[in-house]
């Protein structure tokens, strides 16, 4: 049994690539033609589980490509793939654990800052590609129960690598109210930026869940990685 919740087709084009999600007992679907979003929708379901869906809570870690079959008996990945050169992302959730983290990635390489931590955020997850004149330095998934645990993970990363969170320009996609979030964090980090959802709405008729739908949408953009 499913609840429609938002609906949105543009007649004159066809979606030449469809993208979905599962999150938080919502199913996304998004096609895309040519970058721009073609249709949309989402449904409220009671099991929202599908095998490819792109998942925003993955579980990730990276590892040095020389080091790939290297992982102790009970942390074994479910799949690997090539997430930069030299640098293997191990998934052990689902394949699809490392969509998000490409993303982000990609994201974070429209920035000419040359500390830069890309964030997702969302009330259950934080994830995080950070790096360094371009450099992975880091990229990691958290689970939280409070926004104010972010903080720490988002600060630990200037303390792992010498730097002052000021060093660091932290660029922060979520769903949740910008108010709220830059109320807590503003005090902890000083370079925070809350990039917006592009979608084909006007800011008034946004759907929930606007940040998820956008990022699913940059998928064909983005240089996916490659399974190992």
């Amino acid at each position: 049994m499913q609840n429609t919740i938002w609906q949105y087709e543009n007649k004159e084009q066809i979606a030449s690539f469809k993208a979905t999600a599962c999150f938080q007992k919502t199913h996304i679907q998004v096609g895309i033609n040519q970058g721009i979003i073609v249709s949309h929708h989402m449904h409220q379901v009671e099991n929202c589980e599908a095998q490819h869906s792109i998942n925003f809570g993955p579980q990730f870690d990276l590892a040095p490509l020389a080091f790939a079959s290297q992982f102790p008996a009970n942390h074994k990945p479910v799949s690997q793939f090539l997430f930069a050169p030299g640098i293997v992302i191990n998934c052990y959730q689902s394949a699809m654990d490392n969509v998000l983290p490409a993303i982000l990635l990609y994201l974070n390489k429209q920035s000419n800052q040359s500390h830069n931590c890309t964030v997702y955020l969302s009330s259950s997850h934080v994830v995080v590609v950070f790096t360094h004149l371009g450099q992975i330095m880091l990229a990691n998934s958290f689970a939280i129960t409070d926004l104010q645990e972010t903080i720490f993970y988002l600060s630990s990363i200037a303390n792992q690598h010498g730097l002052s969170t000021a060093d660091i320009e932290y660029s922060i996609y979520t769903s949740l109210p910008e108010i709220e979030v830059r109320a807590r964090l503003a005090d902890y980090l000083p370079n925070i930026q809350f990039p917006k959802a592009i979608l084909p709405y006007s800011l008034d008729k946004m759907p929930i869940f606007p940040m998820e739908s956008y990022l699913i949408s940059l998928i064909p953009q983005c240089a996916l990685p490659e399974a190992i």
